[in-house]
C-alpha cells in the first residue's frame, strides 16, 4: 500500500503539477469547453435557473410573506442608476418573460395540504398491473376487466382520461349516463400527466354534484394513481383532489382503478376520443399552470440558451469532437 501511495504522489507531482500535461491541457482549454465536457452549464445559467425557480415558487404561494414583493415588483426603470440594485422580483421578471411564461398564468390558488394522520375516503386497485401488457393479449385484459367491473358493480362508475397534442392539452370523463360526459381544455403548457389528474377531478366534482356516495373511477394513468396513492402534495392537482374528497359526504367511498389503454375496453376508448375532441375547444376561463409544469419549461428554455451558446463556438477545437447535443441540465 505504501508503494502505491508513493507512486500516486509521484504521478501527481509530474503529471498534474504546474509543468504537468494535465495542468497545461486544462489551462489552455476554453472555459466553455470545460462546461461542455463536464456536462455542466455555466454558473451564470445556474444562477438564472435558481432565480427563476424561486420566483415561480413564491409566485405560486399567495400566503408567503414575499408574495407581494414579487407580484408588485417596481419597474426596472427606477433602478437605472449604477449605484442602485433592483429587488429580486424586478431582476428576475425579464428572465421569466424571455422563457415565454406569463406571470399572471402561474397557478397561485391555495390548496390545503392534508395532515399525515388524516383519513381519506379513497381506495386504490392496481390488480391489473400484475399483467404485463407486452405479454398479455387484449382479450385477456378485457376478460380481467369484466371480472373487475363485476366486483364494483354496486358503485357508480366513471372513466377518465387526458390528452396532449404538441402544446394543446385537455381532460375528459365519461360517467355511467352516456349523455353527461364532460371535457375541459387546459392551458397549453399543461402536461398529459396533469391532464389525467384533471380528468379525475372532473369525475369527483360530478359525483359530489350528484351526491353519489359509492363510486369507482377507471383510468389508464398509472402515474396519476401512484401520485395520489403516494400523496405527492407538491403537485397542487394532487392536493386539489384530496381537498375535493374532504368536501364530499362523510360516507362517500371512492375507488380508483387502473386499467390498460388501447386494449378494446369500449368506455375507455370513448373517453379517450372525448379527450382528443377537447383539444379543439377554446379555454373559456383563465386556466392557470402549476409551478412544476413551468419548471420543465424553464429547464427547456435554459438548455436551449446553453446549446445556442455552444453552437457559436465554431473556432473551438473541442466543438469538432462534441458534435452531439449537450447533456440535459441537472436539477
Amino acid at each position: 500500500m505504501s508503494e502505491l501511495k508513493a507512486a500516486l504522489k509521484k504521478f501527481n507531482e509530474t503529471a498534474a503539477g504546474p509543468d504537468g500535461i494535465y495542468y497545461q491541457f486544462l489551462t489552455h482549454l476554453p472555459i466553455k469547453s470545460l462546461y461542455a465536457e463536464a456536462g455542466e452549464c455555466s454558473l451564470a445559467l445556474r444562477r438564472q435557473k435558481l432565480s427563476m425557480n424561486y420566483y415561480l415558487k413564491i409566485k405560486s404561494l399567495p400566503n408567503n410573506l414575499c408574495y407581494n414583493t414579487i407580484s408588485n415588483a417596481p419597474s426596472r426603470e427606477l433602478f437605472n442608476r449604477s449605484n442602485t440594485v433592483p429587488p429580486f422580483g424586478t431582476r428576475t421578471l425579464p428572465y421569466i418573460l424571455n422563457a415565454d411564461i406569463d406571470p399572471k398564468r402561474i397557478d397561485d390558488r391555495y390548496e390545503k395540504i392534508p395532515a399525515p394522520w388524516e383519513e381519506h375516503n379513497i381506495a386504490f386497485d392496481l390488480s391489473l398491473t400484475s399483467f404485463k401488457k407486452e405479454d398479455t393479449s387484449e382479450m385477456v385484459f378485457r376478460q380481467e376487466f369484466a371480472q373487475l367491473r363485476e366486483k364494483y358493480a354496486a358503485n357508480n362508475e366513471a372513466f377518465t382520461d387526458g390528452s396532449k397534442d404538441e402544446k394543446v392539452a385537455a381532460a375528459s370523463f365519461c360517467p355511467k349516463d352516456p349523455d353527461e360526459p364532460e371535457q375541459a381544455r387546459l392551458n397549453d403548457d399543461s402536461t398529459v400527466f396533469n391532464a389525467k389528474l384533471e380528468g379525475i377531478s372532473l369525475a369527483l366534482k360530478y359525483f359530489k354534484r350528484k351526491r353519489i356516495l359509492r363510486s369507482v373511477i377507471y383510468t389508464d394513468s398509472l402515474s396519476a394513481i401512484q401520485a395520489l396513492q403516494g400523496k405527492i402534495f407538491k403537485n397542487k392537482n394532487v392536493a386539489h383532489i384530496y381537498n375535493l374528497l374532504a368536501k364530499m359526504a362523510p360516507r362517500t367511498k371512492v375507488v380508483l382503478v387502473w386499467i390498460p389503454s388501447h386494449v378494446g375496453i369500449p368506455r375507455n376508448e370513448k373517453v379517450d376520443e372525448l379527450a382528443k375532441l377537447g383539444l379543439n375547444q377554446e379555454i373559456h376561463d383563465d386556466k392557470q399552470v402549476i409551478r412544476f409544469v413551468l419548471k420543465l419549461k424553464v429547464n427547456t428554455h435554459l438548455e436551449q440558451l446553453w446549446q445556442t451558446d455552444w453552437d457559436t463556438e465554431v473556432d473551438n477545437k473541442l466543438d469538432q469532437i462534441l458534435k452531439k447535443d449537450l447533456i440535459m441540465m441537472k436539477d
